[in-house]
C-alpha cells in the first residue's frame, strides 16, 4: 500500500502540492490527471524522492520512505519511468 499524508512539494520558495493526502491500497490502478502545470509530475517525482517533501509524509509498504535516497525507494518496489526516456524499446 502507498500512503501520503500532508505532502507539501515545491521548488524554491514555490509550492506547487499543497498538503496532498492519499491511499493507494495494492493492487489498485490510479491515474493521476489534470491539466498542464496542475503538479502532476512534481507530484510522481516526490513520491518517487526525486524531489524532496517540503512537508509531508510518504510510506510504501508500512515504511516511511519521505526521506530515503531514490535510490533505497527503487530498492523498496517503488519506482518511477518518466514518459519517452526509451526504457522500453519496441
Amino acid at each position: 500500500m502507498l500512503e501520503i499524508n500532508g505532502l507539501c512539494l515545491g521548488y524554491g520558495p514555490i509550492r506547487v502540492v499543497h498538503e496532498l493526502s492519499l491511499e493507494v491500497p495494492e493492487g489498485s490502478i490510479v491515474a493521476l490527471l489534470g491539466r498542464n502545470g496542475a503538479g502532476k509530475t512534481t507530484t510522481l517525482s516526490g513520491i518517487a524522492g526525486l524531489l524532496r517533501a517540503q512537508a509531508g509524509t510518504v510510506e510504501f509498504q508500512g515504511r516511511p520512505i519521505t526521506k530515503m535516497g531514490i535510490d533505497k525507494t527503487s530498492r523498496s518496489g517503488l519506482a518511477y519511468v518518466p514518459e519517452g526516456r526509451g526504457v522500453c524499446r519496441g
